[in-house]
């Protein structure tokens, strides 16, 4: 130790002085700086200062849709049979659609986490609504009322969420109330009017009020009887695990499928008892009755009971004694199709089935007193709903044989809730879970709402109807008054085909099953601002993503197509958030992996190779040392900046190899990504302690 001599110097960022970037500075010593012959040097320590992320190049984001409902090969298919499935998204041909993947493009930049997540929904979001023809909606095919077109829209967003520490960045479902030249003044309307079906959609109605934001009916006869109703023609969606009493600061309308309306109830002048049945229920079913304009409902036994009621594969019988001026014995009966757990596709597939299947009787699963939930129908404007929620369960056997089916190992299953809510009270009471007794609803009897308008009845009958879980409402006044103590307004629903401009056209949302975000090598795109993005170094947008690079170099367009190879990548549920995060979408940003050399004007030997030359052999380089990346996981980040402290844990002397001196009134520090050796200039702010060593 006493033969060596070791000399400090600090250099930190001016950027008063000769236009110093915190890539690229200079420092002036005051006098002349010495080395002596064979002088070593090393870096003891320091400090860099930069944004949370950095994207090196502009760079291609893919989101490939992996599966939906309904895909072009299910709309052609003769009748519904097994074949609303999780089935690839490809035509009658066999080719990928127009949505089978999207592009948007992310400028290279510095980003905050919360900036970053933005410039991505941002991007995505302003495909995903532009793709498609007049602001994000585009012409159906379905004309639902005759001479009236129909249109079809994405109904999903990329969105973020960041709050106490967490991070979510992923597509979700969403309603939007307005569209570039449609008028949607609420995407939740339940629509009655008289579709392609040959079905009479109401019958002994008064029509109370009916415009574009309101409906509002009852009963116009007092026979003792069930053919007063109002069919409803809108499926309520499918493929929602959220639940209408969740509470979640992220949660909105649509996350859950449902159907509610306002009852508004009278004593006065009815005596005796009075009925009405609010049901979930399809035009498929409708149809037996219904067909040709035929007014007389399809009625149904109830087990065990006396009764019979109209047929449904959900409802709740509200029923009520009234002596002309207080309503007494209020209950509620939760009623079910008895085989709506077992039955499946074949339900669907042709008239046998079908008229086996209604048959069969209902289910009372539960009878409620309404009064001890401290709801009283003598007090008008309590609010009923239903809800419908899936959740996953494993398969018990992959299924095979079934044309576009995804084999996933995964399945699902439905139940249903029924809940009330008082006219002063905030929140909705669950009156009925069918979970609790183990009453299922088969997923066909829900998803196949997605074939809105689009099922050949069996028979023939040159129209469409459609699966699903519609709102249907019936009322039974006893004959003992003018009408019906019942009265229906603002029937509305989380609806897969909604209705827009003051009624006269439906917007069907279609159902996207699963995603996967990819960052392809030299994948081209060109955004709709004409920019061009050339993945010719993604590198750091995939660490930063933590998503693999899709190595199949499978084109998804033209006659050759094949669908893409995911092996590498990771799918997500675009139906599931918020109620599970973690398969929905990314719940971590990881480091964008940048290296630094920082390199130095002394005769330092070092080789450095990069990633942008195939043939690339390395260059001599004067860095005096490489970085570990400064930054481990971006998601642990809460600031614009982040300054990241340089301790090596060995210090590395490094030969100058200078048989005389070397003198200089300057020392020049420059910053230099290490795959590139590109000046990094997201560097703000840099502070270096440099050790000079002589033996």
């Amino acid at each position: 130790m006493s033969n060596r001599e070791i000399h400090s110097v600090i250099l930190n960022l001016n950027k008063n002085y000769s236009q110093n970037k915190g890539s690229s500075f200079s420092t002036i010593v005051n006098r002349q700086l010495e080395i002596k012959p064979n002088t070593e040097i090393a870096l003891y320590g320091g400090s860099l200062t930069r944004a949370p992320i950095i994207i090196e190049q502009d760079t291609v984001l893919e989101m490939n849709f992996n599966y939906a409902f309904p895909n072009d090969k299910q709309r052609d298919l003769s009748s519904l049979g097994f074949n609303l499935l999780e089935g690839n998204l490809t035509d009658a041909a066999g080719n990928p659609t127009s949505q089978t993947k999207l592009s948007a493009g992310i400028p290279k930049g510095s980003y905050s986490k919360l900036g970053f997540t933005k410039q991505i929904c941002n991007a995505f979001n302003k495909v995903l609504f532009s793709d498609l023809t007049n602001g994000g909606l585009k012409q159906s095919v379905i004309e639902a009322v005759s001479g009236t077109d129909a249109f079809e829209c994405l109904p999903y967003r990329m969105s973020y969420e960041i709050k106490d520490g967490n991070y979510w960045l992923g597509l979700r479902y969403h309603l939007e109330p307005s569209r570039k030249g449609i008028t949607q003044e609420s995407p939740f309307l339940v629509g009655h009017q008289d579709l392609n079906d040959g079905i009479t959609t109401e019958h002994d109605i008064q029509l109370l009020t009916n415009d574009e934001y309101q409906l509002g009916f009852g009963r116009t006869s007092n026979t003792v009887d069930w053919n007063s109703y109002l069919l409803g023609n809108s499926p309520i969606r499918g493929l929602a695990y959220s639940k209408l009493t969740d509470t979640d600061d992220f949660k909105l309308a649509t996350d859950a499928s449902w159907a509610n309306f306002d009852l508004r109830t009278s004593a006065a002048p009815h005596t005796g008892a009075s009925k009405m049945l609010f049901a979930l229920n399809n035009t498929w079913f409708a149809d037996k009755w219904g067909n040709g304009g035929a007014t007389v409902p399809d009625l149904k036994s109830v087990a065990g009971e006396s009764y019979t009621i109209p047929q449904c594969l959900i409802g709740v019988l509200l029923e009520v004694d009234s002596d002309g001026t207080t309503l007494s014995n209020q209950h509620a009966s939760i009623v079910v199709n008895e085989a709506i757990s077992q039955e499946g596709y074949a339900v669907y597939n042709d008239e046998t089935t079908r008229n086996q299947f209604l048959t069969k009787n209902l289910r009372r699963v539960a009878k409620i007193d309404i009064t001890e939930y401290d709801i009283d129908l003598n007090i008008s404007n309590n609010s009923l709903a239903f809800d419908v929620y899936c959740e996953n369960v494993p398969k018990e056997e992959p299924v095979t044989g079934r044309d576009g089916e995804f084999n996933s190992m995964l399945d699902r299953i439905y139940y249903f809730r029924f809940l009330m809510r008082c006219p002063w009270g905030d929140a909705y009471k669950v009156l009925y879970d069918s979970k609790t007794d183990g009453t299922s609803i088969d997923k066909a009897h829900v998803e196949s709402g997605y074939l809105f308008q689009q099922i050949n009845p069996p028979g023939g009958g040159g129209f469409e109807v459609s699966g699903g879980l519609c709102p249907q409402f019936y009322f039974n006044s006893g004959g003992n008054g003018a009408s019906s103590v019942f009265r229906v307004y603002n029937p509305r629903g989380n609806n897969i085909a909604g209705q827009i401009n003051n009624n006269s056209n439906f917007i069907i949302n279609k159902a996207q099953l699963e995603y996967s975000i990819t960052c392809p090598f030299k994948a081209t795109y060109t955004d709709p601002d004409g920019k061009v993005f050339n993945n010719t170094n993604p590198t750091s947008m995939q660490n930063t993503l933590l998503i693999a690079e899709d190595t199949s170099g499978v084109q998804l367009f033209g006659a050759a197509s094949q669908q893409l190879n995911i092996d590498n990548t990771v799918s997500y549920d675009p139906n599931i958030y918020p109620s599970n995060r973690d398969i929905s979408g990314l719940t971590e940003l990881g480091s964008d992996g940048t290296r630094y050399n920082i390199e130095v004007n002394l005769p330092v030997r070092a080789y450095n190779t990069t990633t942008q030359a195939s043939n690339d052999i390395g260059q001599t380089r004067t860095i005096l040392y490489n970085t570990n990346p400064l930054v481990s996981n971006a998601s642990e980040t809460t600031s614009s900046i982040i300054q990241k402290d340089i301790e090596p844990n060995n210090l590395k002397y490094l030969s100058l190899n200078n048989p005389q001196s070397i003198k200089l009134n300057e020392l020049n520090i420059n910053v230099r990504r290490a795959n590139t050796n590109e000046l990094a200039t997201e560097i703000t702010d840099a502070s270096l302690e440099i050790l000079l060593q002589k033996e």
